[in-house]
Parts: C-alpha cells; structure tokens; sequence
C-alpha cells in the first residue's frame, strides 16, 4: 500500500477479520476442542488463510482477498457437518466455527460489496485526464 494514500474505508472488515483469524487458531486451545484433532487443524489453517486474505483486504489493493474471507466463512459454517464433528462431546468445535464462520463471511461480504466497488470507481475518477 502507498504510504501516501489514505487508509481505505474497508480496512476495518479486514482488521477485523485479522482478529477474528487469530481468534480461530487459538480457538481449540482456550475453549478446549484441541483434542478434536479435525477440528483444531481446521481452525488452525482456516485461521491462518483468514489472517493472509484480511490483511490484504485491508490495503485494498486485493479486493478478491475479500471474496476469499466469505468462501473462508462458508466453509467454517459448513465445516463441522463436512468433516463430522458437530457430534463431538465438545460442542464448543462447531459453535465456535459456525458463529466465527458467519462473522467472516458476513465481513468480507461488506467489504467486497459495498466498499470495492466505490473504490474502484475513485481510482478510475482519479486516472481520467
């Protein structure tokens, strides 16, 4: 991102979603599900492809980073059924996943659609002569 441009408005959904991944990776720990070892995998991966794609949403030089959260937010709602620990005597695993998963998606949904594309068009206005 130029130092010299301002901070794009969707920066917030992609901190957020930062915070939100960081959540998720230490999610299994401090709730307790590490022992469901799909699900602490899952979470730690997902959380870290969440921290990637909301970080580069948040420079707003990547609007598909945002796209990314959302399908990043559907596969952690759908997750616990895919994989098959939304019956796991820790039914912290798949609430976790599903509220966090809608949080994400819900985010990256604002910030593709309502923030990109009046980004877009500023950049074009700009580079008119």
């Amino acid at each position: 991102m130029d130092p010299h441009r301002s901070t794009p408005k969707s920066a917030w959904t992609g901190a957020v979603n930062v915070a939100l991944g960081a959540w998720l990776m230490l999610a299994p720990l401090v709730l307790g599900y590490g022992v469901v070892r799909i699900a602490f995998w899952n979470d730690l991966l997902l959380g870290l492809l969440i921290i990637v794609a909301g970080w580069m949403a948040a420079t707003g030089d990547f609007p598909v980073a945002s796209w990314a959260n959302v399908l990043f937010g559907f596969w952690l709602v759908a997750s616990p059924f895919v994989l098959g620990y939304w019956v796991s005597a820790r039914p912290a695993a798949p609430a976790n996943n599903i509220v966090i998963g809608v949080a994400v998606a819900v985010l990256g949904l604002i910030s593709a659609v309502f923030y990109y594309p009046a980004q877009v068009a500023t950049r074009r206005a700009r580079s008119l002569p």
